[in-house]
């Protein structure tokens, strides 16, 4: 997903609607600006991002959207339904869904709503991001979210393979300071509609 800002590279996550029925798909604030005409890999129009909030990292952005996630490698055409969602405290497992990585599994929350980052806007400001929840596992090549992922989907699996939105993907991170990226920041569901401004979302199921 491109936004038109400049070429920046994110991922998307769910399709969610606000309590009249708005329907977005929802992505992380720092891959765009409110505005911004958001694009496919293949130039394609998605929608145009509608309302953001830059302290908890998360945006909107009006489009077609669909009840799923995507589960599998980056190019699987695999899918998931969305069936219910939580927040994600100390010692949930989860999954991310990206569409550089595609699906990474085996993190666990360490630190909940905790962290912060800074990062820089569109405009070259620096922004800082609170309340980010930490999700670690262990270390090896190719296992855990990378740059293109921002934005994406952070879940669990029910006991019938459908999917429990969690969150979404906001950074990866080396919590160990040994070179190995071996964690990833998220803002989990309930933070992000705590979040001043922003609109109070729930997924959309089948």
């Amino acid at each position: 997903m491109d936004n038109s800002s400049e070429t920046h590279t994110c991922s998307a996550a769910y399709g969610v609607k606000n309590s009249a029925g708005t329907t977005y798909l929802l992505t992380a604030r720092h891959c765009g600006m409110v505005g911004d005409v958001m694009k496919d890999t293949t130039g394609e129009t998605i929608g145009t991002a509608a309302v953001g909030n830059k302290s908890q990292d998360v945006m909107l952005i009006r489009a077609t959207i669909r009840p799923y996630v995507w589960d599998g490698g980056s190019t699987s055409a695999s899918l998931r339904a969305v069936t219910n969602y939580g927040n994600a405290p100390v010692g949930t497992s989860l999954c991310a869904s990206g569409a550089r990585t595609g699906t990474t599994c085996n993190y666990t929350v360490t630190e909940w709503r905790a962290r912060f980052l800074n990062w820089k806007d569109f405009d070259n400001t620096t922004v800082t991001t609170t309340d980010l929840t930490l999700a670690k596992k262990s270390c090896s090549p190719g296992n855990t979210i990378d740059s293109g992922d921002s934005g994406g989907a952070v879940f669990n699996y029910n006991s019938d393979r459908t999917i429990s939105a969690r969150g979404i993907a906001n950074a990866k991170v080396d919590t160990d300071a040994d070179g190995c990226i071996d964690s990833m920041y998220l803002m989990d569901w309930g933070r992000m509609n705590q979040a001043s401004g922003f609109e109070t979302i729930t997924p959309v199921y089948p």
